[in-house]
């Protein structure tokens, strides 16, 4: 088994974004050791955000080391609590185990995706159109309500809980440039794929 640590395996000289985005998408899982410093920390954000924009998530398993509560984007996925590094060892394991069938029923799986995003968009999407999602938060992963989401020039607002639902021309797939904005807030701008699940866009206020 392989472990990235970036403490020891980002290559002196290189710039580290790119290094943990590659790392980050050619791993089976990411283990996020969370806790309050975590939370606080510029460079776990950053880790989330390059998993939240990855074209193919990979699953992640959040180690719960005090009762920080997680992030909204991924409050859902259950966690192991406590120091012991015993039963986070045992899951890895048993998901490595499971790679392999999981390959086996990914085409069969497909179809009830595509099924759910189609239903999620509510008749929207077409042969020529597909629905790009996601949701906005501030730095205390509080929900951003109204701010301007603008992809590829269709433009559209954030709802309560700062998620928003795009209708976009094409396919998805392609690189696609994501421009969010709001009154007190700094400006944000993210490169990334237009086929990404839910992307997650962290908006700073305007000091």
């Amino acid at each position: 088994m392989r472990v990235f640590l970036d403490i020891n395996s980002l290559r002196a000289g290189k710039d580290w974004p790119p290094q943990l985005g590659a790392a980050i998408q050619c791993s089976r899982m990411m283990v996020l050791c969370w806790s309050a410093e975590a939370k606080l920390s510029e460079w776990v954000r950053a880790e989330i955000n390059h998993w939240l924009s990855a074209r193919k998530r990979v699953p992640v398993l959040p180690w719960l080391l005090d009762s920080t509560p997680l992030p909204s984007m991924i409050s859902q996925i259950q966690g192991i609590g406590g120091s012991d590094p015993a039963p986070v060892v045992t899951a890895v394991a048993v998901e490595r185990k499971r790679h392999q069938r999981r390959r086996l029923v990914t085409i069969a799986a497909a179809a009830p995706v595509v099924a759910s995003a189609l239903w999620f968009a509510r008749g929207l999407v077409t042969s020529e159109s597909f629905a790009f999602r996601g949701h906005v938060v501030d730095e205390q992963d509080n929900a951003v309500e109204n701010a301007v989401v603008d992809a590829g020039g269709v433009r559209g607002k954030t709802g309560p809980r700062g998620d928003f639902l795009l209708t976009l021309r094409g396919r998805p797939g392609g690189a696609l440039r994501v421009t969010v904005s709001k009154m007190g807030y700094v400006n944000k701008t993210i490169e990334t794929l237009s086929d990404v699940p839910d992307l997650g866009v962290v908006l700073e206020k305007d000091r």
